[in-house]
């Protein structure tokens, strides 16, 4: 039995930089880590829009643009001011069925309403999350981290990262996943 750790928070907290840390952790100590990130892309200091980028091959490709810089994409929608890319589903699901294949843990930075707009892309998450026999990283929006506890709460254990714990929250993370990842080597 696989166990999902979802990492979630206020906007700056320090989510995405605790799942660095812990996919960092459990690398060196020999788990296979896949999966990939919403890094922001940044033109000038300023921020035009998110990419998928593959955790392992470090391939990229366009999650999200502002809208006046979206053409040629086709549009699955917006979030605030940025028009969201239909082409990063397949990529995602692509990164994702590798992960499910070969990973000791699978890692998602981040679930939020840009990749849930996405229908290939949400169904590819959720496939993770429904999977019992796996373990997760997720860092997860609060805008959507009620959601997704309703549809899977017995099974994703949620951290709300503050000022007080974002420090301890990657060694307790690594535990719970190491041992994880341990005892199912063992059951093998």
């Amino acid at each position: 039995m696989g166990v999902k750790v979802a990492i979630t928070g206020r906007p700056g907290i320090g989510k995405t930089t605790i799942f660095g840390k812990v996919v960092e952790m459990l690398r060196a100590s020999g788990a296979r880590v896949d999966g990939f990130m919403c890094p922001e892309v940044r033109v000038h200091g300023r921020r035009i829009g998110f990419d998928i980028l593959d955790l392992v091959t470090g391939d990229r490709v366009p999650l999200s643009r502002l809208c006046t810089l979206a053409g040629g994409h086709a549009i699955v929608g917006r979030v605030g001011r940025y028009c969201v890319f239909q082409d990063a589903g397949s990529f995602g699901c692509r990164v994702l069925r590798r992960a499910l294949g070969a990973a000791d843990i699978v890692g998602v930075d981040e679930v939020g309403p840009m990749e849930l707009m996405v229908r290939e892309l949400r169904n590819c998450i959720y496939e993770v999350l429904e999977n019992n026999n796996v373990n997760a990283l997720l860092v997860v929006h609060r805008r959507v981290v009620r959601d997704l506890t309703k549809r899977f709460g017995r099974d994703l254990k949620v951290f709300w990262v503050d000022e007080s714990n974002r420090n301890t929250l990657p060694n307790i993370i690594y535990n719970i996943l190491t041992d994880m990842v341990n005892a199912g080597n063992q059951s093998v």
